[in-house]
């Protein structure tokens, strides 16, 4: 099994416009249905950081979302790897994102 995780940010969208509560509010139980429905489950943890924006060089700092899922159907190359960039690009298109973090790891990791 293999650890994906993504990280985006939820206050701004890819122009820079705020995302108003109802938007994200949508947004998120999009993705979290998703991620239930295709891994079974997910972890979420608030996070905060910046980034530039591309078009303008602007520094925006916005809170954002991480999202945990372990699966065997996460991996480096093949199918897996389609599930992976499947992922980032829902979770990227439904925020309107111009970029996702995407991590893929193999984590030592036992459910107790």
């Amino acid at each position: 099994m293999n650890k994906l995780t993504i990280t985006a940010g939820i206050e701004q969208d890819r122009e820079g416009n705020t995302i108003s509560d109802a938007d994200k509010a949508h947004a998120l139980d999009l993705i979290r249905n998703y991620l239930a429905l295709k891994f079974g489950g997910y972890t979420e943890i608030d996070t905060a950081g910046g980034y530039t924006m591309r078009n303008t060089g602007a520094l925006v700092t916005e809170q954002g979302k991480r999202w945990e899922v372990v699966s065997a159907a996460v991996s480096y190359e093949g199918a897996g790897y389609l599930n992976v960039l499947d992922t980032a690009r829902m979770i990227r298109n439904t925020l309107n994102q111009e970029s996702v973090m995407v991590e893929v790891s193999a984590p030592n990791i036992e459910f107790v």
